[in-house]
């Protein structure tokens, strides 16, 4: 099971666009299992609240990434938000 806080979910979903593959495909991995860990949504929409984020980074990731967009989309028809 993943053991992750707000802050390193950041830093993954950041690292996921790195050149570097050595950063980047750790955070892909990272990205791919969200789905088991818990309070990952919460950490998701926290993050994407944030005033510093980049929207266009955000948007991005889940253009290039269905199983998070899926993976957002549920939760939040799970918790009557959608």
């Amino acid at each position: 099971m993943l053991n992750m806080n707000t802050e390193a979910l950041h830093l993954a979903l950041q690292q996921s666009f790195n050149p570097d593959a050595n950063l980047r495909l750790p955070s892909e991995e990272t990205i791919k299992n969200l789905k088991f860990l818990p309070g990952a949504p919460k950490m998701l929409l926290e993050i994407a609240s944030e005033k510093q984020v980049r929207y266009e980074t955000y948007a991005k990731q889940l253009l290039q990434c269905p199983s998070l967009r899926i993976f957002l989309i549920k939760y939040l028809v799970h918790v009557g938000a959608i």
